[in-house]
């Protein structure tokens, strides 16, 4: 199961991981080829490779399972 984050602030990031590697290679993405996520939502989809500065600056804290007793 994929780790579940809280936006702190809004986000913007690449939709996919096609996405990612065209925004890496310095390519300008489509509107569509974004994915926002406002204030207090949750989100499985943030790229892997920004998680840890995210969490490090703040902007996003880590949803943890609660276990069912």
């Amino acid at each position: 199961m994929a780790k579940k984050y809280r936006a702190l602030t809004g986000l913007n990031f690449p939709a996919t991981p096609a996405a990612v590697k065209k925004r890496k290679a310095g390519q300008e993405l489509e509107p569509d080829e974004w994915t926002r996520v406002e204030t207090g939502k949750t989100t499985d989809a943030i790229p892997a490779e920004s998680i840890s500065w995210l969490l490090k600056d703040g902007l996003i804290e880590e949803i943890k399972a609660v276990k069912k007793t």
